[in-house]
């Protein structure tokens, strides 16, 4: 998950950070490599997830749900896209929300 730990400053994921929450978002095949990627600070920081990804790429996971949305190698939106989208903003939404609860001045 390199992209994973090129866009956050280490210092975020280490368990002694004061972030005490990751929310994983995001549609395609790599949910599962996303989880893994943060499987060792997990617990500390109340990781959890929705990923859109293929049926073909669903399995279970602790922290992050894999939503299967559409057949392998099918590409156009889904009534699952949609559905999963929507989890995906509500995840987002309260994130935010908490986070402005935790420190009023993030913007």
């Amino acid at each position: 998950m390199g992209v994973l730990y090129d866009g956050l400053p280490r210092r975020f994921l280490s368990t002694t950070s004061p972030i005490s929450r990751i929310v994983v978002v995001g549609a395609d095949k790599a949910g599962a490599g996303m989880e893994a990627a943060l499987a060792e600070i997990a617990e500390a920081k109340q990781l959890q997830g929705w990923v859109n990804v293929p049926e073909d790429c669903v399995r279970p996971l602790q922290y992050i749900t894999l939503h299967g949305t559409r057949p392998a190698g099918m590409n156009e939106p889904t009534e699952a896209d949609v559905a999963g989208s929507e989890k995906i903003l509500e995840l987002g939404f309260f994130a935010r929300v908490s986070s402005d609860l935790e420190d009023p001045s993030i913007t």
